[in-house]
């Protein structure tokens, strides 16, 4: 069910009342009914393995408990958790993809044994729920917190529904004690709700989807069109990926603050990140900020003797699982090692840059490595987006041989129209205009600030006037 949707307005009016008449220290079990309802929506029996993941990890978070003092039963009750969670990720996401590549290297290599592909369907939200179940559990193995004793109150942690199917990805030290608190009605919340999901909203449906129409005709016809027309493919699909993500990101901080829980933020204006270690401060911030501590620090500390070789160890493998949890294609993996490149190369010439920014004129130095790291965001951004890697090196070929040929645009703009693409430009030059202004204001909690309402009712009615009401999926579903 998609936030910018009827069914999911008319489905929350009916939850957000049956939340408000019911007794306050009940009102829990009407966000776990109604999150269950929310992720069976589409498809009941993936309730099924968000069940599994529950119960698992609830029952080996108890036990670890109860032996923490035996350290390797604790172990053992740790790993199970691991594995079931980690085996229902790898079967139902990446099975396809091994078995592929093994059907590929025994054509090659004329194997006797042949598997043939298999193609599971990817149960929605998977990789956000189960990222969330795996760090509670650490949490527990490492003593940071208490395991839930409340089913009811864990299965609300994992499949509470504004934030199940694309994050942002909760932790366990912000997310139970307000569980733990029976949420009363706030009109200060409802306003802010309102807000933020409106912003979310006209990121979605005015900005997004309409770039939506010229990325995927661009990156379905890379053979066909010119560097040129493919650098602005790759330019406009940047701003589509951030306008999708953190538009779902708007909408489901609005929808859960409704019921007066604060979820993660996960974006603080990426594209304006002077080096590409800054890009991943800002950029899914819960997801960067999960790997940072459950993934980072404990690789580089279990290599520490290898001093700068395990910051780099710890780097590229910590990249790789980030661009394999985003997809089971080639193409997310090589824009895993990139970004791994590129941070290698900022930690090993950290101190260079340092006296580079101390020698040239700051505001030079500041605006060069603005368009380096956009530049980069950019290229790299094109193996988030290609169907293959095949298609990902022709384009970048062709933006670097072809890139001459502005007539090419013209043609293109004129294919959809040249007033109707021209318009999307301007509402696009507007976001990017706007967008730390607004983003920062709608951020406010003041429902009484004149300013506010203004800018929430401009939003309102840019939406209805050039909103795209067609059912086009986040981007990040398919992860």
């Amino acid at each position: 069910m998609l936030f910018n949707s009827f069914d999911f307005l008319f489905y929350f009016s009916v939850v957000f009342l049956s939340w408000l008449v019911t007794p306050i220290n009940f009102r829990w079990v009407v966000l776990l009914c109604a999150s269950l309802v929310f992720y069976g929506w589409e498809k009941p029996t993936y309730l099924i393995l968000l069940a599994l993941t529950i119960s698992i990890t609830y029952y080996s978070a108890i036990k670890m408990d109860e032996y923490k003092k035996v350290m390797v039963k604790k172990r053992v009750f740790l790993y199970s958790a691991m594995v079931v969670n980690l085996g229902i990720l790898i079967v139902f996401k990446y099975l396809g993809f091994f078995t592929d590549i093994y059907s590929q290297l025994a054509n090659l290599l004329s194997f006797g044994l042949k598997i043939p592909p298999l193609k599971l369907l990817l149960p929605i939200g998977i990789s956000f729920y189960t990222f969330q179940s795996i760090g509670y559990s650490l949490d527990v193995f490492f003593g940071l917190r208490k395991p839930e004793k409340h089913l009811g109150y864990f299965a609300l942690f994992v499949s509470f529904f504004p934030q199940i199917l694309s994050g942002p990805i909760g932790r366990s030290s912000e997310l139970f004690p307000q569980i733990h608190t029976p949420q009363k009605f706030s009109w200060d919340n409802i306003g802010y709700g309102i807000q933020r999901f409106v912003w979310g909203l006209f990121k979605k449906i005015v900005i997004a989807d309409r770039l939506d129409v010229y990325v995927n005709d661009i990156y379905s016809n890379i053979s066909h069109y010119p560097g040129s027309v493919l650098w602005l493919g790759t330019f406009l699909f940047a701003f589509q990926l951030y306008t999708d993500f953190s538009a779902y990101t708007d909408m489901a901080i609005g929808v859960a603050r409704f019921f007066g829980f604060k979820l993660a933020e996960n974006f603080d204006f990426p594209f304006i990140s002077k080096n590409v270690t800054e890009f991943w401060r800002r950029w899914h911030m819960s997801l960067s900020a999960w790997l940072r501590d459950y993934m980072y620090t404990p690789l580089q500390f279990s290599k520490r003797k290898w001093k700068k070789g395990a910051t780099v160890y710890a780097i590229f493998l910590t990249f790789f699982i980030c661009g394999l949890w985003h997809g089971a294609k080639f193409t997310f993996v090589l824009f895993g090692i990139i970004q791994g490149l590129a941070l290698t190369y900022e930690m090993l010439t950290r101190e260079k840059r340092q006296l580079w920014s101390k020698t040239f004129n700051p505001f030079l130095y500041n605006t060069f490595s603005w368009l380096l790291t956009f530049g980069f965001t950019l290229l790299s951004f094109v193996f988030f987006r290609a169907e293959s890697t095949e298609d990902a090196f022709l384009l970048i070929r062709k933006q670097f041989t072809t890139f001459s040929d502005v007539a090419a645009i013209k043609i293109f703009v004129m294919h959809f129209g040249g007033i109707k693409f021209a318009f999307s430009l301007l509402l696009l030059l507007f976001f990017i205009l706007t967008d730390k202004l607004f983003s920062t204001m709608v951020k406010l909690q003041n429902r009484k600030s004149f300013v506010l309402t203004m800018i929430t009712s401009l939003l309102i009615v840019f939406i209805i006037l050039f909103g795209t009401f067609g059912k086009v999926d986040f981007i990040y579903f398919q992860f």
